[in-house]
């Protein structure tokens, strides 16, 4: 459940409102430390504003930028397993550059900054920003146009909310290891080594 700020409520309530998106996108980059190579994480920072803001905890978006569309998983009476997208104008293949540094799999993130209705500045709390995404990148693609005119169209494809709940982690073990290692009265793998049959087991707390 999202929680609004009394900014965010007071803002929402107005006859008309003014905001922009923030885009945060993760991305693997090496670096060379005493021989070694060692990977590290950075950021891309990108909003629909006009010009680049700065929030209050020192991120700084870049404005102007090549945002296309942000298209959120649609709505609907039962679980919903579509995917966020972001889509991005590339014409000079920078994106495609971030994804041959292992993108998938990294973090990203929208969010919504409001304008004071009062100010007409953007509200640069960090606090206030309205966190609408917050996941990981699950592919990367182009879209490429050779018309007369030709267009290039980087999309990001991010986790879906219940992405989690589709995820298969594989947990290798061994008869006594739970015994061994957590607890010494366990007994969930006590028949895993007594043939190959079909075994009913039950599982959870008691």
């Amino acid at each position: 459940m999202i929680k609004l700020t009394t900014f965010q409520i007071n803002t929402l309530s107005k006859s008309s409102v003014e905001a922009f998106y923030i885009v945060e996108i993760g991305y693997k980059t090496t670096q060379v430390i005493l021989g070694n190579t060692v990977w590290q994480t950075d950021y891309k920072r990108l909003s629909t504003f006009q010009r680049d803001i700065t929030l209050s905890d020192g991120r700084t978006f870049i404005g102007n930028s090549p945002i296309i569309e942000l298209q959120p998983p649609k709505i609907s009476s039962v679980v919903d397993r579509e995917q966020y997208v972001i889509t991005f104008a590339d014409v000079s293949y920078e994106y495609g550059v971030l994804s041959e540094n292992n993108l998938v799999g990294m973090p990203a993130q929208v969010g919504i900054v409001f304008v004071d209705y009062d100010t007409k500045e953007p509200n640069l709390n960090a606090n206030e920003v309205l966190i609408v995404y917050k996941g990981q990148i699950d592919a990367a693609s182009y879209l490429i146009e050779t018309s007369e005119i030709g267009s290039t169209i980087y999309k990001l494809a991010c986790a879906s909310p219940v992405a989690n709940l589709e995820a298969v982690k594989s947990f290798h073990t061994s008869k006594s290891f739970l015994k061994d290692k957590i607890r010494s009265d366990d007994v969930s793998f006590d028949q895993v080594a007594q043939g190959t049959g079909s075994l009913r087991l039950k599982w959870g707390r008691v």
